[in-house]
Order: structure tokens, then sequence, then C-alpha cells
């Protein structure tokens, strides 16, 4: 049995975070976020990032906070772009 993982070309992954649940973004929607409703935004580019998101994190990780009065209407405006992986997330 062999396994394909694409790995895209010099992109981080982005990690967008709801009220401390984490939802990965897909690569082509990153300017998507409204700027206006960023609480808090972290890069990861250590061995501890891959560690935590696997082969998909080797250019590193991008964590989006959400403020948590715009979290719920950004959600559903995002929710198409989400993929279905969720990280339960402590606060940093």
């Amino acid at each position: 049995m062999r396994c394909y993982v694409t790995v895209p070309e010099h992109q981080p992954l982005w990690v967008v975070v709801f009220k401390k649940q984490g939802y990965i973004l897909k690569q082509s929607s990153a300017q998507l976020i409204n700027p206006n409703t960023i609480e808090n935004l972290n890069v990861l580019k250590n061995a501890a990032s891959t560690a935590l998101y696997g082969s998909r994190a080797a250019y590193g990780v991008v964590i989006v906070t959400i403020k948590k009065a715009a979290s719920r209407k950004e959600y559903k405006r995002l929710k198409p772009y989400l993929e279905r992986k969720r990280y339960f997330l402590k606060p940093i």
C-alpha cells in the first residue's frame, strides 16, 4: 500500500482558531481572512510545528486567532474554505 501526500511549495500551513478550536484553512484562500477580526497572529517555524501538524507544516504554521465577538460570523463566512480536521488548542 502506498500513501501519496502532496506538500505545497513554499507555503505555510494556515490554522484559524475560533473559540479554542483550530481549523486548517485551504491554501488558496488565506487572503480571505478579515484583518479587522484578527485578535492574535502566531508563526511557528521550528521542528515542533512539523511534529504537531505533520509534513504539511514543513514551511511553517501561521496560527490566526479570531476575536470572540466576531468568531461566529467569521466562521460562517469562512466555512466553505475550512477543512474538516479540527484541533483543540490551549491559549498561548
